[in-house]
């Protein structure tokens, strides 16, 4: 059997693994993963609701972060479905604001406190496709939020 032109597979059964069993995958990992989180995130809203006031302030802003990370989560696992919908599936093009795209990414990233994006205004204006480039802006920044924090963890045990 030759190799196919579109990739690099010399049999029936890596063209199957490659378009249908992997996308397969990631579509029944992200939704099976998505509902324990969807549970997690109701359960954490139902505490905040029902007892939020009663209890201390860090503990509120625990039940808070949980909710921020299952938010952060909730990204990674759509981001799953999007890779593996890679070259298969296009969005359709729409006007992007880049500065307000930005700022919507950074906000979905819940960032530590005192991290800061500064953006230099005006931003362009693109036609394209937000997911992808979401994604990018997502890759990009989190990074930088998750060293921020893990610097500070180790600043605060230093000087305990």
């Amino acid at each position: 059997m030759r190799p196919c032109k579109n990739c690099l597979c010399s049999s029936p059964n890596a063209v199957w693994r490659k378009w249908i069993v992997c996308p397969l995958a990631s579509v029944i990992a992200s939704h099976d993963l998505k509902s324990p989180l969807r549970g997690i995130e109701q359960l954490s809203a139902f505490l905040l609701q029902d007892v939020g006031a009663m209890l201390p302030e860090p503990s509120q802003r625990h039940l808070r972060l949980i909710q921020g990370r299952i938010k952060r989560m909730e990204a990674l696992l759509n981001d799953l479905l999007t890779y593996s919908r890679a070259g298969r599936r296009r969005c359709p093009p729409e006007r992007l604001d880049l500065a307000v795209l930005i700022r919507e990414t950074v906000e979905l990233l819940a960032p530590p406190a005192g991290f800061v994006v500064e953006l230099v205004e005006p931003m362009p204006l693109l036609i394209g496709e937000r997911v992808p480039l979401e994604l990018v802006f997502r890759n990009l920044i989190w990074p930088l939020t998750s060293n921020i924090t893990i610097a500070r963890r180790k600043a605060s045990s230093a000087s305990a």
